[in-house]
Formats: C-alpha cells, sequence, structure tokens
C-alpha cells in the first residue's frame, strides 16, 4: 500500500529567539539545507512513499520553522528547495 506523509520537518531556522522547531536549530543556512535534504531524501527513497508535506510553509506565532518568514519572505532561495524536492523518488520506478 502506498503512504503520504502529511507532516514532517519542522526545522526551526529564524533570528528570533522566541518560538520553536523540532529538534535543535540547524548552525547555518547549508546545515539547514542540508537536514532538509536528509529528511527529504528519506520519502523520496521510499518505494511506498507517494507525496509528502513539510510541516510548516509559513512561520506561524510560536513556530518558527518554516521556509518563508509570518511576512511570506522566503527565507533561503526556493531554488533549493525545488531542486531537492524535484529529485526522482523511487515510487517513479
Amino acid at each position: 500500500d502506498p503512504f503520504f506523509v502529511s507532516e514532517y520537518g519542522g526545522i526551526r531556522w529564524t533570528d528570533d529567539a522566541s518560538g520553536w522547531g523540532y529538534g535543535n536549530a540547524p548552525k547555518s543556512e547549508d546545515e539547514f539545507i542540508e537536514r532538509y535534504r536528509q529528511l527529504t531524501n528519506a520519502l523520496l527513497q521510499n518505494k511506498k512513499m507517494f507525496g509528502f508535506c513539510y510541516t510548516q510553509l509559513y512561520d506561524v506565532e510560536q513556530e518558527k520553522n518554516g521556509l518563508y518568514t509570518y511576512e511570506r519572505i522566503p527565507k533561503i532561495d526556493m531554488k533549493v528547495f525545488r531542486e531537492i524536492n524535484t529529485a526522482k523518488a523511487a515510487i517513479e520506478d
């Protein structure tokens, strides 16, 4: 049976000391990207995975783990996420 993961990620990435995300916050943008890549690749490489959704697209009041700020400004170049997310998935073989 195929699987869909409705929530994954939640990596804290903000200059704001308040709020939270899952696990220890990355110390650099490169570390954030690598963590995102590893989480996403784990899903893409599962032959039964047909879809997934990142935990927060935008920061919200308490959580600071969005890919965009509360004001809808990208925290990291969105081309990075496109490159990671469009890798061929195991289910496509």
